[in-house]
Order: C-alpha cells, then structure tokens, then sequence
C-alpha cells in the first residue's frame, strides 16, 4: 500500500498532538490570574480531595507560576464545611 505524502504527515502528526494535548494543563493566563481561594472552595463543594491541588501545581509550573497553596486550602477548607452541611 502506497501512502500519500500529506496522509503520512497527518498520520504521524496524531500521536504528536495526543502525546502533548495533555502536558498544557492549565492555560497559563489562568495560572497567572486564578483566584486559588474560590478554586479550593469549587473543588471541596464537588467532592474533590486537596491532592486536586497538586494537578493545578503541576501544570501551572510548566509555565513557571506556583499557585498560593494556602489560599487554596483555605477555600477548600470553608467549602468542604459548606457541603458538608448539605
């Protein structure tokens, strides 16, 4: 079977973008501008543990910004006492 060169190229070019699609993570202009009080409070009311904390670290260091883990906590201390009144 003989392939098209612009077949190929598409076909090579799949796992590349499946590869790297999940590496972005966090856009970086929401990294940068997050408030991390009202993400922790979002995360605790849906049931989310705080190790939700580290996917927000990890991927917003691959654009060099630290999310403010103590605020995070914070909020997601006060949500998770919210819903647990629920």
């Amino acid at each position: 079977m003989q392939f098209r060169p612009s077949l190929l190229n598409s076909l090579l070019a799949i796992p590349l973008l499946i590869g790297t699609g999940g590496c972005s993570g966090m856009p970086v202009e929401r990294c940068a501008s997050q408030d991390w009080y009202a993400q922790g409070y979002q995360d605790a009311a849906n049931g989310l543990s705080t190790e939700q904390f580290l996917t927000y670290h990890n991927s917003c260091a691959l654009h060099g910004i630290t999310p403010h883990r103590t605020r995070y906590l914070s909020g997601w201390v006060d949500g998770r006492e919210i819903s647990s009144r629920s």
